[in-house]
């Protein structure tokens, strides 16, 4: 009796543990798609990004390459906050201060609507110093 008792317990903590390893595969193959979902995101953005900054303007104003190109800008734009803590991380990596900053910042402003404390900026780099030390 003992012996069957054993026996039925070591195959229940069998059965439990292939299920946990079962859940542990499950896990890592969502992040494995998010990690996918993100860098595709990034590529897209990085896309949209160089089309705006890419196609000339007969203008020296970076709000007349966002006209000229208002359908990448509000794709940047509908990603929300992805697109948000996308732009955010490339201005922490990058000391660089040019047109497509000014793009960025424009797009973060637009992704933060009301809630951006900023209201006084020259550069993107001088905005995101900005928003950052805020």
């Amino acid at each position: 009796m003992k012996r069957k008792v054993v026996i039925l317990i070591t195959l229940i903590l069998l059965m439990l543990s292939a299920c946990s390893d079962v859940e542990t595969k499950k896990e890592i193959a969502v992040d494995d798609v998010n990690t996918e979902i993100e860098e595709n995101l990034g590529y897209d953005i990085e896309k949209a990004l160089g089309k705006i900054i890419g196609t000339p303007s007969a203008s020296s104003n970076p709000s007349d390459y966002i006209k000229d190109n208002q359908e990448e800008f509000d794709y940047i734009v509908g990603q929300g906050t992805k697109a948000l803590n996308y732009m955010m991380n490339k201005f922490s990596t990058s000391n660089s201060d040019g047109l497509i900053e000014y793009v960025m910042a424009l797009a973060c402003i637009e992704i933060l609507g009301d809630i951006d404390p900023v209201k006084e900026w020259d550069t993107g780099r001088d905005w995101y110093n900005s928003y950052r030390n805020l």
